[in-house]
């Protein structure tokens, strides 16, 4: 189970950001950066899933459900 720690950790970070990003996106008035930023949220996340997939972690399935978290609240 120690291996699932950094995987779910930097969902947590990227979750994080998430919300920061959705508290303060009404206040970014250039919608070209609000839409990037918001694409590279999206981005980490899809790369934790990847590398936690082709590090064949056996906690995969709470890797991708956590990231089915952040989805959700897109």
């Amino acid at each position: 189970m120690a291996g699932q720690v950094p995987w779910l950790d930097r969902l947590h970070c990227l979750a994080a950001r998430f919300d920061a990003f959705k508290a303060t996106a009404f206040q970014e008035p250039d919608r070209k950066l609000k839409t990037s930023r918001f694409h590279r949220i999206l981005q980490d996340i899809c790369a934790v899933v990847r590398e936690a997939e082709h590090e064949a972690v056996p906690e995969l399935n709470a890797v991708v459900g956590e990231a089915q978290c952040c989805w959700r609240s897109a």
